[in-house]
């Protein structure tokens, strides 16, 4: 029992934790070798940098590559996106990619918060 236990509270350390509601993060499509991504900031607070885990899937739903990048403005004084803003980012992706999943790991707001 004591296995079942550790593996469960593991699992929900590591959902919970990686579990970033204040800016969402999906998958919107692949076209011509290029993964788009939609952004929602859900704060009242403008984002200077963000960075995310890109998981890139097979047609079986494996992963062919898991990628971590990052996102600002070049202008540090210029917010990458607005409180309660939307955008998109683009990406290639490797060969043989379907469909993709993203994760947003960390934030920096423009007064410094993360």
């Amino acid at each position: 029992m004591r296995p079942f236990y550790t593996s469960l509270l593991i699992l929900i350390f590591s959902y919970v934790g990686c579990r970033r509601e204040d800016i969402a993060a999906e998958f919107y499509e692949i076209k011509e070798n290029i993964a788009r991504f939609d952004l929602t900031n859900n704060t009242s607070r403008a984002v200077r940098w963000m960075s995310m885990e890109l998981t890139y899937l097979s047609a079986g739903g494996e992963a062919i590559l898991v990628d971590t990048v990052s996102y600002s403005m070049a202008d540090t004084l210029t917010a990458f996106l607005e409180a309660a803003g939307e955008t998109f980012i683009v990406q290639s992706v490797p060969p043989g990619s379907v469909s993709a999943e993203a994760r947003v790991l960390e934030v920096t707001y423009m007064d410094g918060a993360e």
